[in-house]
This record gives structure tokens, C-alpha cells and sequence, in this order.
């Protein structure tokens, strides 16, 4: 997978050497592994849930998905699809590739 690790315009130029150096975005691709096998769209939570029962070992934080996520989203692989509800009852959006 090729996603580019987002930096902002006014990030340090350190921050955009490492990103422009960074060949692979793992929380990227462990978004997209749960976001394929699963069926239906799933929101960030869900997707994290997924993930640490897939790869108990290598356990992102949910931030680190939501970044895999959004670059996901900006390379166009993904698409927002409706809503879920959190554990704590708030809508959140749902996932999944387009």
C-alpha cells in the first residue's frame, strides 16, 4: 500500500522530511485489512476493536488509527457511509472502501 502519512502546511520541516521518508503507514493498512473483511461500514471505534483482536501484539491507539483512517480517506480508498453509535451512545461516522 502506498498512503502518504498526512502533514499539515505548518508542520516543522523536520515533520514533513519524516513523513516524505515513511514508506509504509501501518495503522493505514491495519484500517484497511478490518475495513475488507468486514461487511458492513464501521466507525472508528469498531474499527479499532477489530484491530486488537486481529493484531493483539501491535496495538495502535485508537489516535494513531483515526490518522490511518483519515489518510485512507484523502488517498480516496475509503468513503464515509452512514452512522454508527459508540459504546457511550453518540453517533459517530461509519466506513467503508469505496
Amino acid at each position: 500500500m502506498n498512503v502518504k502519512p498526512h502533514v499539515r502546511n505548518e508542520d516543522p520541516e523536520t515533520s514533513h522530511l519524516a513523513a516524505a521518508g515513511k514508506k509504509d503507514n501501518k495503522a493505514a493498512a491495519l484500517v484497511l485489512e478490518s475495513l475488507t473483511h468486514s461487511e458492513i461500514p464501521l466507525i472508528d471505534e469498531e474499527i479499532a476493536s477489530d484491530v486488537y483482536k486481529r493484531h493483539p501484539l501491535y496495538a495502535p491507539s485508537p489516535d494513531r488509527l483515526r490518522h490511518g483512517r483519515k489518510s485512507l480517506l484523502l488517498a480516496g480508498l475509503i468513503m464515509q457511509d452512514g452512522y454508527g453509535d459508540t459504546k457511550r451512545g453518540c453517533k459517530a461516522q461509519a466506513w467503508r472502501l469505496k
